[in-house]
């Protein structure tokens, strides 16, 4: 009578090497990696650079994550006080679609400030409008509660900027398959140099991979393995 195998199967320990590995990393990194957003460009909505719209690609799992998402390009619209909602590019789509709504419904509150118009949901953002210091208002709400809010003119300043955004968007979505390759790479070049307990951006900036003249490769070992 046959028996089956009582051993796993031969892949079994190198997942749990690489797991322990990951253990391992993650124990020297006791706050959690926040995303990190490169190539970014950024365009001031107001004359003081109070509130801003910056657009660049996303890299969302921290380089020792042994499960990674892929990288995505991200808009962002937030202020010097550290308020930031990021924006999906269906999101950013919508309220460019909607404008003359959007507009429509910012008079609206201005010429009834007791009836404000009803709430505008544009994806997974919720637009709020009314009334300050005499002048219409919206609020700009994602579900995490996030917000950023914007008088007329800001707004204004945003819609006269659709097609630089646009346009900034393409470049992007076009580098995303780049930026995810260099970036495995360098998380094992990391991974090797921790191993070793040298330092890592060391590693990396003297590794036959880089390439001083790629602004992703500059920004990916500056931003994402900064001081490490």
């Amino acid at each position: 009578e046959s028996r089956r195998s009582s051993h796993p199967p031969t892949d079994a320990p190198v997942e749990d090497d690489r797991r322990r590995h990951h253990q391992e990393f993650r124990s020297n990194f006791p706050v959690e990696l926040l995303p990190v957003r490169i190539l970014t460009t950024r365009y001031l909505l107001t004359s003081t650079g109070y509130k801003y719209i910056a657009i660049g690609i996303t890299i969302k799992s921290p380089w020792y994550s042994i499960h990674t998402t892929p990288s995505y390009v991200d808009i962002a619209l937030g202020d010097k006080q550290g308020r930031e909602i990021s924006l999906t590019l269906d999101m950013w789509k919508g309220l460019v679609e909607r404008k003359r709504d959007v507009l429509s419904c910012m008079e609206r509150a201005l010429s009834d400030v007791t009836h404000p118009p009803s709430p505008m949901s544009i994806g997974g953002m919720t637009l709020r409008f009314g009334v300050i210091n005499n002048g219409p208002i919206v609020r700009m709400e994602l579900l995490n509660l996030a917000r950023v809010a914007m008088v007329r003119k800001t707004l204004l300043k945003l819609y006269d900027l659709q097609f630089c955004v646009d346009r900034v968007i393409r470049a992007l979505s076009a580098a995303t398959e780049e930026v995810d390759a260099k970036f495995s790479r360098y998380s094992e070049i990391a991974a090797a140099a921790m191993k070793m307990e040298t330092s890592i951006q060391t590693a990396i900036l003297k590794s036959d991979f880089f390439d001083p003249d790629n602004i992703v490769d500059c920004e990916i070992a500056a931003l994402c393995f900064e001081s490490l």
